[in-house]
C-alpha cells in the first residue's frame, strides 16, 4: 500500500517537473503552489487508502439473547443492568459473562407496572430504578432483591447526579434527583434508610432529563450542577451545600434555551480521565448538539463555565425517490468520545467529528432492526470507555478502532500545528505539519521560525535555502541549516561536514557585517557567543583545516584560539599565542611585577594551555608531553617560574629530556617577587621528591650547586646516602668551581684517600683527620695518612703541641713516628714526658710478651704430645663389614673409619662429600689433588731414573771386576759408591702432604653425623638432574 502511494507521489512530481521544464510565464509563487496541490494529493490518496483499509468504528452483536426484550440498559464498571419489558431485571459481570443475575422481585411485588427509569452510579455497585407508576426501588451490587424506596414513591426519577468521589460502597452519599414535574431532590441511600429533600423546582415544571454536578478543582466545597430539561441547559454554582447552590423560586436562574419540539434531551460529560474533571459537554436537543468546552475558574452564582459553544445540525436525510431531501430526524441517543459524537437514529448510526463537525461514518441499521427489534439507546461504561448499543433483542459492543487516525490533519487544517503534531503517527504525517507550519511563518514573515520548522521537514534544501536567500534573511538560514544538520543521521557524515562549514562561513559574514555596521556591543557579543556555541556542539561534524583556514582568512584571531581549544589543537592554540606575543610592547615605569605580568602575559597563556593539555590526556599524555618538550626552552627563557611550577604538576615528565631547555635558564628571568633558582627548584623535586636515579639529572643538579655561592646545599647533596651522580664529573665541576670541601668528600667516595688527605690539608685539617680515619681495614696506609698529617702540623705549621694531640687520638702513632719530623736542634724538654710514657709502655710491653712466650712454649708442648696420641689411636673393623653407602665389602678398597663407626669407601665418602662442598672448598680441593697428580707423576719420573742409574752401576761394576780379573789383580776391589743417589731420591713428604691436607677437606668429620648432614636439611630429596626418579613418583 505504502510503495502505491509512494509510486503515485513519484508520477505527480514527474508531472510537476515536466511542467516546470516547459515554457511558462508563471512566477515562482505559482510553481510552489502546484507542487504542494500535487503533494496534497498524493497525502489525500493516502489517508484515503487508510481510512477505506480499517473502519473507524464497527458494531460486534454480543452473543446473547435476553429472555424477554430488552425496555433499558446501564453499564457501569464493567456492570451491565438491563431492564426487560417483563419488569425484571439482569445483572451481569463482563469480567464472567457466562453468570447471569435475574431479578424479579420488581414484577411480582408490583406486577403489571413498567419500568420508566433505570440509573447506576459509576462505580457500579448502586442501581436506582424508576417505575412509571412512581414507585422506586434501589437494588445493591451485592444483593439480589431490590428494596423499595418509600419515601420517594410517587416520584417518577428522570435523572441522577451521582457523587463521583464517594468511596464508601454502604451509601449512595449526597445524590441530586431530576424528576418528570421538574423537581430536583437532594438525596441519599443507606441501606434500608433513604431521606431526600426538595432543593429546586422548575419554574416551568418540565421534566429534568440530565443533572450532573461537580465540584471546582480549586474549592472542594464549590459546586456546579448541571441540569436540563428538553428545551434548556442550567448551571447553578455555590456550595458548600447543595442549599446554597440552588436559588430560591422567585430568582430566575440564567439559562440556555434551544427551543424544539422533543419532549426529551440527553446530556452527557465528557472527561479524558475516568473520573476526571470534566472538560466538555454535549447535550442532545431537537435542533441539534449543542456543545463546547467547560473551564474552571473563579466563576460565581450567575456565571458559566460553557467556553467556545456550538450548535452541530443534525445532518440531513437521504433523499426521498422524488430526490429530495427530508428534515433531519433526531437522534435517539448519543455518547461523546474522544474525538467524536456517535449518533443513535432509529434506522442507522453515526459518528460525527467534533473537531470539524464532519460525518466520519455512517452505518445503515435497517437489516439489523429486522433482526434484533427496535434499536433503544447507546452508553458509554465511564471507566472502561467501552461503548454499548442495545436494541429490543440484543446487544452490540462498538469497537473504535484508531479514533485519532485524522485529528492530525483535522488540527493542521485548523493551523493548531501543536496538536496536529501531537496525533501524528508517522514521520511523514510529521513532516506535513512541520512543512505547512513552517510555510505558514514564512507568508507572514516569521522567518526565524519558519526556518526552525523548515529544518524539520523533509523539503527540498535547494529549495528552501533558495527562499531564504531571496528574502535576504541570513540569520533565518543560518537557522534552517542549523535544523537541518540535526535532522540528517550521523552516518552521512559528509552532508553535515558540508552544510556545518556553510554555517561557519555565514558566522563569519555575520559578525562582519555587525562591525561594519558599528552594531552595538551587546549584539555582537550575542553572536559571538552564539558562533562560539556552535562551534562547541557541532565540533564533530567540521574539518579543522577548513575552519581554521576560514577564520584566519576573516583575520579572527580569538576565534582561532576558541575553535583549537574546542578541538583541542593545543599547538595551534601554543603557536597563536608566542605570535600575540612577540605583538607586545613593554612599557617603561610604573610598578615591576605588573610590568612583568603585562609582558609576559600570553607565555603565561601558553603555561596554561599545556597544563590544560596535560590534564585532558591524563590516561596516556603523550601529545601533551612532546608539547612540553618542545616549547619548553622557548619559555624557560621568559616565564621560568610559572613552567617550573607547571613541570612540578606533570608527574609523567622525563626530567632528563629537559635538561636542554634547564641549560637556557637564566635566574634575572624570574618572577621579581621569585628569588631562587627555578633549576635547582624543579631537579630537587625529581630527586627528593620523585626519586629520580638519571646520573645527567644528579650531575645536573650538582653543576648547579656548584655555580652557589652556598656550598651548603652541594656539600649535602654529595654526601647523602644513595648518590647517582658520576664522581668523575662531579670531581671536574668542583675543581673548576674551587669547591675544595666538596673535592675532598668526592676524593674519599672515590677511595682516593691520599689525594683527598693532600687536598683537605691546604683547607681544613680536621677535614684531613676525617678522611685518614676512614682506612680502618688498612692499617699501612691509615698509618700514612697519620704521618702525613703530623708531618704537615710539625713542619707547615710549626705546631707541637698540637702535634702532641694527634698522640693522644691515634693509637697507632708513637712519639717515635713523629721524632724525625723535628728540627735537629730542636728542645726535647717540650716533649720529654711523651718519651717517658713511650718508654715504659715499650718496657711493659717487652715485658707481655715475655710472658705470652713462656705461655706459648708450654702450649707447644700439650700439643705435640696429644698429636702423639692421636697417632697411636686405632679402630677394629670385621673383614665381613660392609661400606655404610655403597653396601659392599669394606676391606675391598682403601676406606675411612670414623669415631662414630661409620665407615666408608675412600671413593664413595669423596663422590658423597663433594656435593656438600662449598665452591670454595671445592676449588681449594682439585688445586690439592692437580698439585697431588704433578708430585706423583714427578715420583715415577724420578723412580724410572733411578732404575736406569742403578742398571748403569751395576753394568760398570760387572766390567771392573772382569777387568780385574783378567789384569790379576789381586787386591781387593775399592768400593764404589753412587754419587747420585742421594740427589735421585724420592722427596715423599711433599706427596704426603697433600694427600693429608685433601683428607682434611674431606674426612674431617663423618658426613652422616656431622655439620655436613644438618646443612642439607633444604636440599630436596630429588635433583633437578634426577627427572626419571621425579617421574616415578607422579601420581597419574
Amino acid at each position: 500500500e505504502e510503495g502505491g502511494v509512494g509510486g503515485e507521489r513519484m508520477a505527480l512530481l514527474e508531472t510537476w517537473e515536466q511542467s516546470y521544464a516547459a515554457p511558462q510565464t508563471s512566477s515562482v509563487r505559482q510553481e510552489e503552489l502546484m507542487l504542494d496541490s500535487l503533494l496534497a494529493q498524493a497525502a489525500a490518496g493516502k489517508e484515503g487508502a487508510e481510512a477505506e483499509a480499517a473502519p473507524m468504528f464497527e458494531l460486534s452483536r454480543i452473543n446473547y439473547r435476553p429472555p424477554a426484550q430488552i425496555r433499558l440498559m446501564v453499564v457501569c464498571n464493567k456492570i451491565v443492568i438491563m431492564a426487560l419489558e417483563n419488569s425484571h431485571l439482569l445483572r451481569l459481570d463482563e469480567t464472567n459473562p457466562s453468570k447471569v443475575e435475574e431479578i424479579s422481585e420488581i414484577s411480582k411485588k408490583s406486577p403489571g407496572q413498567t419500568i420508566s427509569h433505570l440509573f447506576q452510579d459509576p462505580t457500579g455497585r448502586h442501581v436506582l430504578i424508576s417505575m412509571e407508576n412512581g414507585e422506586n426501588w434501589y437494588l445493591h451490587r451485592d444483593q439480589l432483591k431490590p428494596r423499595a424506596v418509600s419515601k420517594l414513591k410517587g416520584m417518577v426519577i428522570c435523572s441522577v447526579a451521582w457523587d463521583k468521589r464517594n468511596q464508601d460502597p454502604s451509601t449512595t452519599s449526597r445524590i441530586l434527583l431530576g424528576t418528570n414535574n421538574g423537581r430536583i431532590l437532594e438525596a441519599q441511600i443507606r441501606g434500608r434508610d433513604a431521606s431526600h429533600s426538595l432543593v429546586y423546582s422548575m419554574s416551568d415544571r418540565a421534566p429534568v432529563t440530565g443533572l450532573h454536578y461537580q465540584r471546582f478543582p480549586s474549592d472542594v466545597n464549590k459546586f456546579v450542577v448541571f441540569a436540563t430539561t428538553p428545551t434548556r441547559i442550567y448551571q447553578f454554582i455555590g456550595g458548600p451545600s447543595f442549599e446554597a447552590v440552588f436559588p430560591s423560586n422567585d430568582v430566575n436562574p440564567g439559562f440556555h434555551e434551544l427551543p424544539g419540539d422533543l419532549n426529551y434531551s440527553v446530556l452527557h460529560m465528557y472527561s479524558k480521565f475516568s473520573g476526571g474533571i470534566s472538560q466538555s459537554f454535549g447535550w442532545l436537543t431537537s435542533p441539534g448538539v449543542f456543545y463546547g468546552d467547560i473551564i474552571f475558574g473563579s466563576q460565581n452564582p450567575g456565571d458559566t463555565l460553557f467556553q467556545d459553544t456550538k450548535l452541530f445540525p443534525y445532518p440531513a436525510s437521504s433523499p426521498d425517490p422524488d430526490n429530495q431531501f427530508r428534515m433531519p430526524e433526531p437522534p435517539i441517543d448519543f455518547v461523546i468520545t474522544d474525538f467524536h459524537f456517535l449518533l443513535l437514529y432509529k434506522e442507522k448510526f453515526q459518528a460525527i467529528c467534533r473537531l470539524d463537525e464532519r460525518v466520519v461514518q455512517e452505518v445503515p441499521l435497517h437489516s439489523m432492526s429486522r433482526k434484533s427489534g427496535r434499536m433503544l439507546g447507546i452508553m458509554q461504561d465511564p471507566n472502561t470507555r467501552k461503548v454499548w448499543l442495545f436494541a429490543q433483542g440484543c446487544i452490540y459492543e462498538v469497537d473504535i478502532e484508531d479514533e485519532s487516525r485524522e485529528v492530525w490533519r483535522l488540527y493542521l487544517d485548523m493551523g493548531q500545528f501543536e496538536l496536529a503534531l501531537k496525533y501524528c503517527k508517522t514521520e511523514w504525517q510529521e513532516d506535513r505539519v512541520h512543512t505547512a507550519q513552517a510555510k505558514h511563518h514564512f507568508e507572514r514573515g516569521k522567518y526565524q521560525l519558519a526556518a526552525t520548522f523548515f529544518g524539520k521537514a523533509n523539503t527540498s534544501f535547494e529549495e528552501v535555502t533558495l527562499k531564504f536567500v531571496r528574502v535576504g534573511e541570513m540569520a533565518a538560514l543560518k537557522t534552517y541549516l542549523v535544523h537541518k544538520v540535526d535532522s540528517i543521521p550521523e552516518k552521512d557524515r559528509t552532508q553535515r561536514i558540508l552544510i556545518c562549514t556553510w554555517l561557519v562561513q555565514l558566522y563569519l559574514s555575520t559578525l562582519n557585517d555587525l562591525e561594519a555596521g558599528h552594531a552595538s556591543k551587546e549584539q555582537y557579543r550575542l553572536q559571538t557567543d552564539e558562533f562560539k556555541q556552535f562551534l562547541i556542539d557541532y565540533r564533530t561534524n567540521l574539518d579543522s583545516k577548513t575552519v581554521l583556514e576560514l577564520i584566519s582568512s576573516n583575520g579572527r584571531m580569538d576565534m582561532i584560539l576558541f575553535f583549537a581549544n574546542v578541538v583541542k589543537d593545543y599547538e595551534l592554540m601554543i603557536n597563536q599565542y608566542i605570535q600575540l606575543q612577540s605583538t607586545v610592547v613593554e612599557r617603561e615605569g610604573g610598578n615591576v611585577l605588573e610590568r612583568y605580568m603585562e609582558a609576559t602575559y600570553f607565555y603565561r597563556r601558553v603555561v596554561d594551555v599545556l597544563s590544560k593539555s596535560y590534564q585532558s590526556e591524563a590516561d596516556g599524555p603523550v601529545q601533551s608531553l612532546n608539547l612540553v618538550y618542545q616549547y619548553s626552552p622557548i619559555l624557560i627563557e621568559h616565564v621560568p617560574c610559572e613552567l617550573v611550577a607547571a613541570w612540578i604538576k606533570f608527574t609523567k615528565l622525563n626530567p632528563k629530556r629537559l635538561l636542554p631547555a634547564l641549560t637556557r635558564y637564566q635566574p634575572e628571568h624570574n618572577r621579581p617577587d621569585v628569588e631562587e633558582n627555578q633549576a635547582i627548584v624543579y631537579l630537587e623535586h625529581c630527586v627528593k621528591e620523585l626519586g629520580n636515579r638519571e646520573p645527567a639529572v644528579h650531575n645536573a643538579l650538582l653543576a648547579l650547586y656548584v655555580k652557589q655561592r652556598d656550598e651548603e646545599p652541594l656539600t649535602k647533596f654529595i654526601s647523602a646516602r644513595d648518590r647517582y651522580f658520576d664522581p668523575q664529573y662531579a670531581l671536574r665541576q668542583c675543581l673548576k668551581g674551587n669547591k675544595a670541601h666538596a673535592c675532598v668528600f668526592i676524593y674519599g667516595s672515590m677511595g682516593l684517600y691520599e689525594e683527598a688527605v693532600s687536598l683537605a690539608l691546604q683547607v681544613d685539617i680536621e677535614l684531613a683527620t676525617l678522611n685518614a680515619d676512614k682506612l680502618e681495614d688498612d692499617p699501612a696506609l691509615r698509618k700514612k695518612l697519620w704521618l702525613r698529617i703530623a708531618r704537615h702540623v710539625v713542619e707547615e705549621q710549626r705546631d707541637i703541641r698540637k702535634a702532641m694531640e694527634f698522640l693522644h687520638k691515634c693509637d697507632f702513632l708513637k712519639i717515635e713516628d713523629i721524632l724525625p719530623f723535628f728540627p735537629d736542634f730542636f728542645k726535647i724538654d717540650e716533649f720529654k714526658a711523651e718519651i717517658c710514657a713511650a718508654l715504659k709502655e715499650y718496657n711493659l710491653h717487652i715485658e707481655n710478651l715475655k710472658k705470652e712466650m713462656e705461655a706459648a712454649e708450654v702450649s707447644a708442648g700439650l700439643i705435640r704430645r696429644d698429636i702423639g696420641t692421636l697417632r697411636q689411636k686405632y679402630g677394629m673393623v670385621g673383614d665381613v663389614q660392609e661400606c655404610d653407602q655403597c653396601r659392599q665389602p669394606l676391606t675391598t678398597q682403601a676406606f675411612f673409619l670414623f669415631p662414630c663407626q661409620h665407615v666408608f669407601h675412600t671413593d664413595c665418602y669423596t663422590r658423597e662429600v663433594q656435593r656438600h662442598l662449598s665452591p670454595v672448598v671445592k676449588q681449594q680441593l682439585e688445586m690439592l689433588k692437580g698439585r697431588l697428580r704433578d708430585e706423583l707423576r714427578q715420583e715415577e719420573i724420578q723412580r724410572t731414573k733411578s732404575t736406569e742409574k742403578e742398571l748403569e752401576s751395576s753394568l760398570s761394576t760387572f766390567a771392573q771386576t772382569i777387568s780385574n780379573v783378567l789384569d790379576r789383580n789381586d787386591d781387593a776391589p775399592e768400593e764404589t759408591h753412587d754419587e747420585n743417589s742421594t740427589s735421585d731420591s724420592i722427596d715423599v713428604s711433599t706427596i704426603e702432604q697433600l694427600k693429608d691436607e685433601i683428607d682434611r677437606l674431606l674426612a674431617d668429620e663423618c658426613f652422616l653425623c656431622g655439620d655436613i648432614m644438618i646443612d642439607s636439611i633444604d636440599i630436596p630429596l630429588i635433583g633437578e638432574d634426577e627427572g626419571d626418579e621425579m617421574k616415578s613418583w607422579a601420581l597419574e
